[in-house]
């Protein structure tokens, strides 16, 4: 693990609700749709969000999925949580 797979957990232990990897690739980039920037601000996840602005969309699959795989995905109670 880096400290990019290290920010990813941050970022998805953040949210207590069920996120979908979507929902997760738009804070991590900082994409402003209304539900990111709303939920950043309601989950005090605001210093999180768009820390890495220029993360490919196939990249950041393919994080989760290694993640997934190395079974750090279901070590993590939130994890599960991802759609």
């Amino acid at each position: 693990m880096d400290e990019l797979d290290n920010y990813l957990l941050a970022v998805i232990a953040a949210f207590p609700l069920k996120r979908k990897s979507a929902f997760l690739f738009a804070v991590v980039t900082g994409k402003r749709t209304g539900q990111a920037v709303q939920d950043s601000h309601l989950f005090d996840v605001t210093p999180l969000f768009g820390c890495v602005p220029m993360l490919k969309q196939t990249n950041f699959d393919a994080r989760l999925e290694r993640l997934r795989k190395k079974r750090i995905a279901y070590d993590c109670r939130r994890w599960r949580w991802i759609a």
